[in-house]
C-alpha cells in the first residue's frame, strides 16, 4: 500500500528488465530415421523414451541416444530422405539434426536444408565422402557406427555446458585400431571413436565444419545472450543514441556476456563494440576459439638417468 506523503514528496518510476532469452531449445535435436512399415510418417514427433521411438522406427541408433541423454529426442519418420525437406526447413525447436543411416550417401549429400542453420550431423562409410561433408558449415560427419554418433550427441546435449566429450567411453567398436588411420581421420576432419584394448573405444574426434563441435552451440548461443542482455539493459536504462550511451552498452554487453564465456574457457578471446550508425546503436562482435585439437596425440619424451 503506498503513502500519500511519501509519493508526494519522493515519486518512484520503477523500471522492470526484460527476462533473459531462454537458450534451452539449444539441447534439443531432431532425428530423421527411416519410418517402419505402417508407421505415421512427415510428422515431427517428440519421444521421451526408446518405446515411443519403436512406434515409428527401427533404427536402434536412437536407442543410444536415449542411453547418453537426460532428455528425450524430436523425431521425423520418412519413407525417404528428401521427405522431410520442407519440415525441417523452418524447425525451429532445436539446434541440431541428426540422420539416421538408412540412406545412401547421396541422399545425405544433397540434402536441402532450407532456413536450418544449426548442426547436421549424418554417418559416412566413405572416409572421402565424409570429408567432403564435413567441410561444409555447422556438418559433422562421423566415420564409423552410427550408434556412436547417436550416442556422443546425447552426451554433448544434455551436458550442463559445452564440452567436446573428447574421450568419452561409446557403446560400439568403429574398427579405428591404428594410430595412422587415426591420423588420416583427423586431418580429414572427420569424427570417429578410437579402440583400445585396456581402455575400450573412445571419442578421439567430434567436429562439425572442421572446428570443436561445441564451437557452434557456443557461438549460437552468445548471440542470444548478447541480443537478450542488449534487451534487458535498454528496458531498464533507456540509453539516448549518444556515443557515450553506445560505449555504456558496449561495456555492459562485454562485461556481463563476452567475458563470461572467457572465464569459463569456452573461448579464447571475445570482444563486442557498439557504435552509432545512422541514428541506431550499431554492435559487432569478434569471438576465436582454439582449433580442436587430438587428446591421443600427446608426444612424451621419456629421459632415463
Amino acid at each position: 500500500m503506498s503513502d500519500a506523503l511519501l509519493d508526494y514528496f519522493f515519486k518512484v518510476s520503477l523500471s522492470v528488465a526484460a527476462s533473459l532469452a531462454n537458450t534451452g531449445y539449444l539441447h534439443n535435436a531432431l532425428a530423421i530415421v527411416k519410418a517402419k512399415d505402417g508407421a505415421q510418417t512427415n510428422t515431427i514427433t517428440f519421444v521421451e523414451n526408446a518405446t515411443q521411438a519403436s512406434q515409428f522406427t527401427n533404427d536402434e541408433a536412437v536407442q543410444h541416444f536415449m542411453n547418453a541423454s537426460t532428455q528425450g529426442i524430436y523425431l521425423l519418420a520418412v519413407e525417404m530422405l528428401e521427405d522431410a525437406e520442407p519440415l525441417i526447413n523452418n524447425w525451429t525447436d532445436g539446434f541440431t539434426i541428426l540422420i539416421g543411416d538408412d540412406f545412401t550417401e547421396l541422399d545425405i549429400s544433397t540434402l536441402q536444408l532450407g532456413g536450418f542453420k544449426g548442426v547436421v550431423a549424418a554417418n559416412f562409410v566413405s572416409q572421402a565422402e565424409a570429408k567432403t561433408f564435413a567441410a561444409k558449415v555447422n556438418h559433422c560427419a562421423y566415420n564409423g557406427d552410427i550408434r556412436n554418433m547417436f550416442y556422443a550427441f546425447g552426451k554433448l546435449l544434455s551436458d550442463n555446458t559445452w564440452n567436446d566429450q573428447q574421450a568419452i567411453t561409446l557403446p560400439v567398436s568403429d574398427g579405428v585400431t591404428t594410430s595412422a588411420l587415426a591420423e588420416s581421420k583427423f586431418n580429414d576432419r572427420v569424427s570417429f571413436g578410437l579402440d583400445s584394448e585396456q581402455y575400450g573405444t573412445r571419442l578421439a574426434f567430434l567436429v562439425a565444419g572442421g572446428q570443436a563441435i561445441r564451437a557452434p552451440y557456443v557461438i549460437e548461443e552468445i548471440k542470444i545472450n548478447l541480443q537478450s542482455e542488449w534487451l534487458r539493459y535498454a528496458s531498464v536504462n533507456k540509453p539516448n543514441y549518444t556515443i557515450v550511451d553506445a560505449k555504456l552498452v558496449q561495456q555492459d554487453l562485454q562485461t556481463r556476456v563476452m567475458d563470461q564465456y572467457i572465464n569459463d574457457g569456452q573461448i579464447d578471446y571475445g570482444t563486442v563494440t557498439v557504435d552509432l550508425a545512422k541514428d541506431e546503436f550499431e554492435a559487432s562482435s569478434q569471438i576465436d576459439m582454439q582449433r580442436p585439437r587430438a587428446w591421443w596425440r600427446i608426444k612424451a619424451t621419456i629421459q632415463a638417468e
